[in-house]
């Protein structure tokens, strides 16, 4: 690999070298780095710290041995309750195969993911397949290839993005790090050249995205910090007071404190961090006038504010 691996990549190269040497005994460290595509030497650093740090609390006979001779050869033996069929609850099965079902949704169905989940539904019963659905949101799936291929070969994206707050469409140049699905919606976490720094994206917001062109091959931090679906820093903060069964309304807005009821049981409160004039309106709008809603940083009843963007758009059809 002629870029530096970052930790995922790393781990992902150990769960695969782990189970074919266990299964074909041992091979030199420049043979695993051909087979599967990573440096001898990382791959001897990952495989000691594997050894003396896995497993610190437990005894040599429950421990993976992994051995690295002076020639570079390498053998790896499992511990005793490898032997064993894994034993998985009912809601354990259930999720493992919902992410290899959203795996495949995604990517395609390689040989070994299809032949698994399979598999594995086969055990849980037979319509277990047809009983689970994964829905990430209304991600294009070809807007989906274009950020994991960048992804892949470490390619900046110009993007065209929809930031809902403002109710703006700007175009961004960013240097994707992550795609990960978080609370139901697909998010691409990126360094955003154009901010300075690092952002996610709601995928279902990215209008477009096109490589850079030729470029320099970028780093991709060792962790990179997961996108926090719900919560955002600053705004204005507006008090809401609304029927219950108008929550559904606020589902996929980000909310600064959790709902509280009223002395009715009836209504709640929501105090919600507005970051647009527009995305205000839209709220005061569709939570209706059997809502209430008051800025916090000055008291101002919000009640006029409704009506008079109410009457903006009626005025458009007058």
């Amino acid at each position: 690999m002629s870029k530096t691996p970052n930790a995922n990549e790393r781990v992902q190269v150990l769960l695969s070298v782990f189970p074919w040497l266990a299964e074909n005994g041992s091979a030199t460290l420049e043979e695993l780095g051909v087979r599967f595509d990573c440096d001898p030497e990382i791959l001897r650093e990952d495989l000691r710290f594997v050894f003396y740090n896995l497993e610190p609390w437990t005894g040599p006979d429950a421990m993976i041995r992994v051995e690295i001779f002076d020639d570079g050869l390498v053998s790896v033996h499992l511990a005793d309750y490898f032997s064993e069929p894994l034993q998985l609850e009912l809601t354990e099965a259930l999720m493992l195969l919902a992410a290899g079902k959203s795996r495949i949704d995604q990517l395609g169905e390689t040989e070994a993911l299809g032949s698994a989940v399979q598999k594995l539904a086969h055990a849980i019963g037979e319509r277990a397949l047809d009983g689970v659905s994964v829905d990430l949101g209304s991600a294009d799936p070809e807007l989906m290839r274009q950020m994991r291929t960048a992804l892949g070969i470490r390619q900046a994206l110009e993007i065209d993005y929809y930031t809902q707050g403002s109710d703006s469409l700007a175009t961004r140049t960013v240097e994707p790090h992550e795609v990960r699905g978080i609370d139901g919606h697909w998010y691409l976490t990126a360094h955003c050249r154009t901010a300075g720094g690092s952002r996610h994206f709601r995928v279902d917001r990215i209008l477009r995205a096109i490589p850079t062109g030729p470029d320099e091959v970028y780093e991709i931090p060792e962790t990179v910090d997961p996108p926090t679906a719900g919560l955002t820093e600053g705004g204005t903060p507006v008090e809401f007071t609304i029927g219950t069964d108008m929550l559904w309304v606020l589902a996929d807005v980000p909310k600064s404190k959790v709902a509280e009821s009223d002395e009715s049981g009836d209504r709640v409160v929501v105090t919600v961090p507005i970051h647009g004039d527009a995305w205000l309106d839209r709220l005061l709008l569709r939570l209706g006038v059997d809502s209430e809603a008051k800025d916090l940083d000055t008291n101002e009843d919000l009640g006029a504010r409704r009506a008079a963007a109410a009457e903006a758009i009626l005025s458009r059809y007058g």
